[in-house]
């Protein structure tokens, strides 16, 4: 007999076939992560995603998060004309004065939005990722740290927090906010929902992300979690949830656009989301 590799009782062992890549610490399972961190250079280009195929993908928006929640991001502008009017007078045809990305990685999403923002913050736990993004200079300003450290004034815990960033970005005022694949990786989201709604803009401010979630309707029962882990070692929220969390912290839902995922849990079809909220 051998000794577990691992004590912790959430430890979640993959399936034969469910974990497609693994890279910078973090899992990939589904073909539009995979082709992402292959179209940045990184990865194996394996059987599983060929040169050819990674290339037809890059040029098709199936695959790429940051451009499709850009498009629905500026949908939502258009249809809200108040918010894109009280922007332009005086920062330069930008309709967000001042943006964050958080998670930024590489920066492909920071290079989807860069163009409709005036001063854009990039967000990375990565070192690696932070240079990366350097190089691309899509930032005028990056921020190493943990997405959930640095949107918080104080620490959560009764020693204080050492990480010298921790409330980088809680004392300034944003007009847009966005995420992409980074809440999949974070258990309960309400303090983030919590710390973003301090620091968005009351009048003009936008909030984007993608996600993944369950549509499972136990809201109430004593033992409902509003979340799992799924075995691909990614959250998925339960969409009540996330619709509960975004009215408890004063968002309203402007976009929820949901497609099917080729996974399930428990029976249950896993979604992913791209979801824009706005303050009013």
């Amino acid at each position: 007999a051998t000794a577990p590799l691992t004590l912790d009782e959430e430890w979640v062992e993959f399936k034969r076939g469910e974990l497609k890549m693994f890279d910078n610490g973090l899992a990939f399972s589904e073909l539009y992560d995979c082709e992402e961190v292959e179209r940045q250079g990184r990865g194996l280009f394996s059987r599983f995603l060929t040169r050819q195929s990674t290339t037809a993908a890059s040029s098709s928006q199936q695959y790429d998060t940051p451009s499709r929640l850009r498009a629905i991001v500026d949908n939502v502008v258009t249809k809200n004309g108040d918010i894109a009017d009280g922007v332009n007078d005086d920062s330069g045809g930008f309709w967000a004065k001042t943006g964050a990305d958080l998670g930024c990685g590489m920066g492909c999403s920071g290079k989807a939005f860069r163009s409709c923002v005036g001063h854009l913050t990039g967000v990375d736990l990565s070192p690696e990722m932070v240079d990366k993004a350097r190089e691309l200079k899509c930032y005028d300003e990056l921020v190493l740290g943990n997405v959930e450290c640095v949107l918080r004034k104080k620490s959560t815990g009764s020693k204080p927090c050492k990480n010298k960033t921790h409330g980088a970005l809680a004392y300034q005022k944003f007009n847009l906010i966005f995420a992409c694949n980074v809440f999949v990786y974070i258990q309960d989201l309400r303090n983030v929902f919590y710390d973003i709604r301090q620091i968005l803009d009351d009048d003009l401010g936008i909030f984007a992300f993608s996600a993944e979630f369950i549509d499972i309707d136990d809201e109430g029962e004593d033992d409902a979690e509003p979340y799992v882990l799924q075995s691909c070692a990614r959250y998925a929220h339960k969409r009540w949830y996330l619709e509960k969390s975004a009215k408890e912290f004063g968002f309203i839902t402007k976009a929820f656009e949901p497609s099917p995922l080729q996974r399930t849990y428990s029976g249950h079809r896993v979604y992913g989301v791209l979801v824009v909220l706005g303050v009013k």
